[in-house]
């Protein structure tokens, strides 16, 4: 009997777990079973950690909690929870943030914890976690979420969710759209391991254009034994490649430069290659403007002469038609400005006035006395 297992489309998969620490991070989201966490060595289960924290991977877990919570620890949103078994459907409310927006229309949506199958209600959560999918006869989650380190984990107390898929048109509809939302909830974000430094201001032509990077390994830890290459072309078919080394002063910071000789645009491809043959690329772009007297406009600003002789009811003349007659012409009346003074604003005049009729009048009086 052969040992090659396929998967249900025809996908040839292993038949066993995988032993390499870097299995999960070829993942954006990971929606496991908790039982799984038994067959995984230690390895695999910190491997997984940094997938969500260091990454910034999703992961979703459903099934019995105590397992999860001694393999994973706080990654686990749940705390504790409450089994469930019911004889009759029972009714869940879904609530927008932060899996939806107002165009799922969740408020439409009928999720149910399906009749005589297992499931889970979460008694207690972390502080940091919130209930997306709540009982709507006790309030307690169903579907509970948190962020954790740079990515995204949750907990879903319903693994027989399939049974609404199967009522109708309908809920076969809404259970489409409820797990792509999810998913694609889990799977945005994550952590790029090959950053590249942006700038907004153009570089000056002749001088250093400093180029960087950041490094991060693939257990995504600053790399600091990576080669870099930054291939760079440029106008006029300028085209060089330069090593770019680590910068001690930041780990997993890869720098250089060069000195631009053209002005213009300059497409910049960054390789950076792995001492077990992994490589990566991405590209970017910097500008290159003229520097010094060089980048003056000096050209004749025609169309702003006119429009500045239009503005000021003069006329505009060329050069041509001033010759050694031309007499400048002056408008006949010429404009002016007239402001006028009042006196009773001049309160300071007035006071002058008085001490000097004052004086006066005391001098005179003591001359009368004598």
């Amino acid at each position: 009997m052969s040992s090659t297992v396929f998967h249900a489309f025809g996908e040839q998969l292993n038949p066993e777990y995988s032993n390499d620490p870097s299995f999960w991070m070829d993942y954006d989201a990971i929606l496991m079973d908790t039982m799984v966490l038994e067959d995984l060595n230690q390895t695999l289960v910190d491997s997984l950690k940094d997938f969500v924290q260091k990454k910034g991977g999703g992961l979703l877990l459903f099934g019995p909690l105590e397992i999860a919570r001694i393999k994973l620890g706080g990654i686990v949103p749940a705390k504790s929870v409450e089994r469930v078994f019911a004889k009759q459907n029972l009714s869940l409310v879904t609530l927008e943030e932060p899996l939806f927006g107002p165009v799922d229309e969740v408020d439409k949506m009928k999720p149910f914890l399906p009749n005589r199958l297992p499931g889970f209600f979460v008694k207690e959560q972390n502080s940091a976690a919130r209930g997306v999918v709540l009982s709507r006869a006790n309030g307690k989650p169903v579907l509970t979420v948190q962020a954790y380190g740079s990515g995204k984990v949750g907990y879903w107390g319903s693994p027989s969710d399939w049974r609404r898929s199967m009522n109708d048109e309908e809920g076969a509809k809404e259970f489409r759209v409820f797990w792509q939302a999810l998913v694609q909830w889990l799977g945005t974000g994550g952590e790029d391991r090959l950053k590249t430094q942006d700038s907004e201001k153009p570089f000056l032509r002749g001088t250093e254009a400093p180029l960087q990077v950041e490094a991060l390994g693939a257990d995504f830890e600053p790399s600091m034994d990576a080669m870099v290459e930054a291939r760079i072309e440029g106008p006029d078919d300028f085209e060089r490649v330069i090593q770019l080394y680590p910068e001690g002063s930041v780990a997993g910071r890869y720098a250089g430069s060069f000195r631009p000789v053209l002005a213009g645009a300059y497409q910049v491809k960054y390789t950076l290659k792995f001492p077990d043959g992994e490589s990566l690329e991405r590209e970017n772009f910097l500008r290159v403007s003229e520097a010094g007297e060089e980048a003056i406009d000096v050209s004749f600003a025609r169309l702003d002469l006119e429009m500045l002789a239009k503005l000021t009811g003069g006329q505009y003349l060329s050069v041509d038609q001033m010759n050694s007659n031309w007499d400048p012409t002056f408008a006949e009346d010429l404009p002016s400005v007239r402001k006028r003074h009042s006196l009773s604003n001049a309160w300071i005049v007035f006071i002058l006035l008085f001490l000097l009729a004052g004086s006066e009048w005391i001098i005179r009086r003591q001359s009368g006395l004598r």
